[in-house]
């Protein structure tokens, strides 16, 4: 299927199932991420060391930080799910659901979530909303790929 388009009316080939496995997996999969990043940064600073945390500046720090965003981003990526998925659902609708409209819907409804919380940038945001949107339309690709092959 080309970047912007999908089976029209792909909405009849779904069921709520489909949607509700999409957006859990959205909302939570950053967190066993997020764990197996912290893990291997423990083991990491226990090999090559990083003994307090005035060393912001060690390569270390950027793996914790990482990880630590992705354990907490559940508490914070739930707005993006929840205002991205009306919008997901008209462009599977519409026939307008690529891999590109899936692209532009995640930047902009990262970029609103991001604006829900004070002190967010939105930029980091507007990246996670990219990640989440095109991991949602793979989810709801494996689960009915008919959806978005042969028109």
């Amino acid at each position: 299927m080309a970047a912007w388009l999908s089976q029209p009316k792909g909405d009849r080939l779904t069921n709520w199932k489909d949607w509700a496995i999409a957006s859990v997996v959205v909302w939570l999969g950053p967190l066993p991420l997020g764990v197996a990043v912290l893990a291997l940064a423990y083991v990491l600073s226990a090999l090559f060391g990083l003994e307090s945390s005035e060393q912001s500046a060690h390569p270390l720090a950027a793996l914790f930080i990482v990880g630590f965003i992705l354990v907490f981003s559940p508490l914070m990526s739930w707005a993006g799910v929840l205002t991205a998925l009306v919008p997901a659902w008209w462009l599977v609708r519409s026939g307008a659901g690529g891999w590109a409209s899936f692209s532009a819907l995640g930047v902009a409804a990262g970029t609103v979530a991001g604006s829900f919380f004070e002190n967010f940038a939105t930029a980091i945001a507007a990246v996670f909303g990219l990640l989440a949107a095109l991991t949602f339309r793979w989810v709801l690709f494996r689960l009915r790929p008919e959806i978005f092959t042969a028109r």
